[in-house]
């Protein structure tokens, strides 16, 4: 009776202190009150079993069993007690802090700025943060941008502020700092600028009083939650192999390629660019109800179909046509037919890598600019590139089918990707070739992640590489293509 009372208490107690009714007071009540319950069902059961133990020896039994239950109630109490110094102490302790404030992290600042279209979140990110932000934001709707700097706080108020940023689908800016807790707030902008002397910070997440497996787990969703907010999964694991005592500061130019930040740039184009009028969502629905492309996607891709739709209703000004709409999604895009070229059927598998090489030609003949964009290299001023500049109407609707056919037949009947040991040779040859042909320029394949390679240069080498692929007899052609397409996904 005593004990489910306890239990009953505590479900209670868990529902308030972190369910609706959340605040840190009755985190903290919650906690005192869960090791103060253990610690009487244990003395309790201590104490029954000492007694047993005892009673057992005086009605004749076996002295060594009643030895060995009291052995057992010593080391179980040497375990609690080391459980609690371990894990209790420390989540009260933690607990304290969040009651009084977060000191150590230091308190928040909520601002409105540059005439009612900014909101500045500066300091802490501490409990109370976000309705603060909702109240200004209730009464200021003009609003457009989110503008942060802070050194992070607790997570799970950075993940309420995100979605709020979310579904408010405002811009977040960083021109100072931006730490920790704070890089998931950040994820909540539909646009996500960056500031060319900002500073992000990445590590994995601190929680006080856990087990070790515990901690793991945490690594691994925070991970899981980056990337399904849209940051690019190797980007994610290097931030997520950084001890949660120690801080990765990547370059703007890295959080950009990592899909954290969209673009670099000063607040005063930011601005511009946020002020121009959105699509209404009525127009942005036609656009894409009609292709039959986009319909594929919402099919099998849902959560990249909701972000098409965001980019398609914030980024995409005036009387657009389809092309400048399938143009400024054209990363997007490009990403999803990536992840199906590996498993799409043999004429789609040809027909991606034809549609990669036309597009590298275009880009090589009317912008070589466009070659940075199409490596992600991310230059200052590639980011906000729209290929449909670039791409006549024919090759953008024949890339449109392409990806679709990927989708399709990838979901239909999907193929199985060359293993290493089947296309590392195939591909070893192809790279051999090459090098026989154009000498020291293969090289750039190994530098495409730097910012110093010759990005016109490093799009032809793609180009004759994906050429010189096409051109293989069957079946080695599909099969190296595949596995070119599995080494760019």
């Amino acid at each position: 009776m005593l004990v489910g009372t306890i239990f009953a208490a505590l479900a209670a107690g868990v529902d308030f202190a972190i369910g609706r009714h959340f605040t840190p007071l009755a985190w903290l009540i919650y906690l005192i009150g869960y090791w103060l319950a253990l610690m009487v069902i244990k003395t309790w059961t201590w104490m029954g079993v000492w007694r047993s133990a005892r009673f057992h020896a005086e009605r004749g039994g076996r002295r060594g069993w009643a030895r060995a239950a009291r052995i057992l109630i010593g080391l179980s109490m040497i375990s609690t007690a080391y459980d609690l110094a371990e894990r209790g102490v420390p989540q009260v302790d933690d607990a304290l802090q969040f009651v009084a404030g977060d000191a150590k992290v230091g308190p928040h600042k909520v601002a409105l700025a540059e005439g009612g279209k900014v909101v500045d979140v500066s300091g802490g990110i501490t409990f109370g943060l976000t309705d603060e932000v909702q109240a200004l934001l209730d009464a200021n709707p003009g609003v457009k941008i989110v503008r942060l700097d802070s050194v992070g706080g607790r997570v799970g108020e950075a993940h309420r502020l995100r979605d709020l940023i979310r579904e408010r689908q405002l811009w977040t800016y960083v021109e100072r700092d931006c730490m920790s807790a704070c890089t998931m707030v950040y994820l909540g902008g539909v646009q996500r600028w960056v500031g060319r002397k900002a500073r992000f910070g990445f590590h994995q997440p601190l929680r006080a009083g856990v087990y070790e497996f515990e901690m793991r787990r945490a690594y691994a969703a925070a991970y899981y939650d980056y990337v399904k907010w849209g940051v690019e999964p190797r980007f994610a694991q290097r931030a997520m192999s950084t001890p949660s005592r120690s801080m990765w500061f990547p370059t703007p130019y890295e959080v950009v390629a990592g899909r954290v930040a969209n673009a670099i740039g000063g607040y005063e184009f930011l601005a511009d660019q946020a002020a121009k009028a959105p699509l209404t969502a009525a127009t942005a629905e036609h656009l894409l109800v009609t292709n039959p492309l986009f319909g594929v996607i919402e099919k099998f891709e849902p959560t990249t179909m909701k972000e098409i739709y965001t980019q398609v209703v914030y980024n995409t000004q005036g009387e657009p046509t389809v092309s400048a709409v399938v143009g400024r999604i054209h990363p997007l895009l490009t990403r999803l037919h990536y992840k199906y070229l590996p498993v799409a059927s043999d004429a789609m598998v040809v027909e991606g890598a034809e549609v990669l090489v036309e597009e590298i030609r275009a880009m090589r003949a009317r912008k070589a600019a466009f070659c940075a964009f199409f490596l992600g290299q991310h230059r200052e001023g590639s980011v906000s590139t729209n290929v449909a500049e670039v791409f006549d109407e024919p090759l953008m609707n024949r890339f449109m089918a392409a990806v679709q056919g990927a989708i399709e037949t990838g979901n239909a009947a999907p193929q199985t990707p060359p293993t290493r040991e089947v296309g590392e040779p195939l591909v070893d040859k192809l790279f051999a070739r090459l090098a026989a042909e154009n000498g020291r320029d293969v090289e750039v394949f190994g530098q495409l992640e730097q910012m110093t390679v010759d990005p016109v240069k490093a799009c032809a080498m793609v180009e004759k590489l994906f050429e010189a692929a096409l051109a293989l007899p069957e079946p080695e052609r599909v099969t190296a293509l595949r596995y070119l397409f599995v080494l760019r996904r």
